[in-house]
């Protein structure tokens, strides 16, 4: 027997979901379950049927239906055959030449159904505001005030923006279409109930629903064009060994006059290399390059640079800091220096970590080994400065 899964009307919709499987069972798919989000369906003869929405609360442990078994048999009793059901939707049917009696000769008496229905959307609705309250309280827990906390915050949908910008547009589309769909859902239960509660019965005509459509699948359609964008710059990703020269807008550590063996110094399993990546905001070089020089000294530098395509390497720069070990932009860690060719840079306070700008270019370099009184960071800097100039 043949069977089908289709997308089915959200809990709300209980209107549109009567008239989507009266029009199936008219087409030969006959409803045999209801899940989250799909219905099941199995292929039958066309008929014409009735489908009516009953509303109770979630079943108990080792029921089906959720609704009491009185209640079910005098819906039977009417002519109404249970089909399936789910959390608060449960599904009956009829055969629409049937004289059978509606479910509620009252509809002021069905809009008291709807109180559990309506808590589970307003609680939809509110589950992300209070998700990213959550996480500013205890991002400012942890950090010295609320706006340091807001700060950080966007620093870190910033940088996320620029090195994944095809996730956070996914991620943003998705964001909005659960919005819209949370409030969509409210309102449609606040106007039902007020509908009910009126004396009117459900609107089962589909009336007013094309604005909605329009609206939900241009969101979808955002979406699924956002997810391509985002598996698409997954693929412009690659790695590979370092060259022996520079061949991009970083440097390396012979150009701040080391000369050795590039051979695991501090992390013995670790080969040099650089990673490559590619989204619609920026290039991103990433890269690791240990080195044991002639005279034993043991080198380790761990370089990101950043192109952007738009905007100013500054604008990434406290970022950066906050990403470093020497902790948050503006705070005791850093210091300002001024080096050739570059716009600005931070310098941390424990010798080993930098982070330099000049116009669309931004980098973080960190730099260990050598003699404590070691300057390979400050030469880096300016051959970086030559580099970008």
């Amino acid at each position: 027997m043949k069977r089908c899964y289709l997308p089915q009307p959200g809990d709300h919709a209980i209107g549109e979901t009567e008239r989507f499987y009266t029009r199936m069972a008219e087409k030969g798919w006959l409803l045999e379950k209801r899940g989250a989000f799909l219905s099941r369906f199995r292929k039958g003869e066309p008929v014409k049927a009735l489908y009516r929405v009953e509303l109770a609360p979630r079943a108990g442990l080792g029921e089906e239906t959720g609704l009491p078994e009185e209640q079910v048999a005098l819906y039977e009793d009417c002519g109404w055959e249970y089909v399936t059901g789910r959390g608060l939707i449960h599904v009956f049917r009829a055969p629409a030449d049937a004289p059978v009696q509606e479910l509620y000769s009252d509809p002021a008496q069905q809009a008291e159904t709807l109180r559990a229905l309506r808590t589970n959307a307003w609680l939809t609705l509110l589950q992300v505001p209070l998700l990213v309250a959550l996480y500013l309280l205890l991002t400012a827990a942890a950090s010295d005030s609320f706006s340091a906390a807001l700060m950080n915050f966007a620093d870190e949908w910033r940088m996320s923006f620029v090195t994944s910008t095809g996730l956070m547009l996914f991620f943003l589309c998705f964001l909005a279409a659960n919005l819209y769909f949370s409030i969509h859902a409210a309102v449609s239960l606040a106007l039902l109930r007020r509908r009910l509660s009126k004396g009117l019965p459900i609107d089962r005509s589909g009336r007013g629903q094309k604005a909605h459509k329009i609206t939900a699948g241009a969101l979808l359609l955002l979406c699924v064009l956002s997810l391509a964008l985002c598996l698409a710059q997954v693929g412009t990703g690659r790695t590979s060994p370092l060259p022996k020269e520079a061949d991009g807008p970083y440097v390396l550590l012979e150009e701040a006059g080391l000369a050795g063996e590039r051979v695991p110094v501090f992390l013995p399993d670790r080969e040099g290399k650089i990673e490559r990546s590619a989204s619609l905001l920026a290039e991103t070089y990433d890269l690791y390059q240990p080195l044991r020089t002639d005279g034993g000294a043991g080198y380790a530098l761990f370089e990101r640079v950043y192109a952007l395509r738009f905007g100013s390497g500054e604008d990434i720069a406290r970022a950066l800091q906050g990403k470093a070990l020497a902790g948050q932009a503006g705070g005791d860690g850093w210091s300002t220096a001024a080096v050739p060719g570059l716009d600005r840079v931070y310098l941390a306070k424990n010798g080993m970590e930098a982070v330099a700008v000049k116009g669309r270019f931004a980098a973080s370099l960190t730099c260990i080994g050598g003699p404590p009184d070691d300057t390979t960071l400050e030469a880096l800097l300016q051959a970086l400065g030559q580099r970008w100039g």
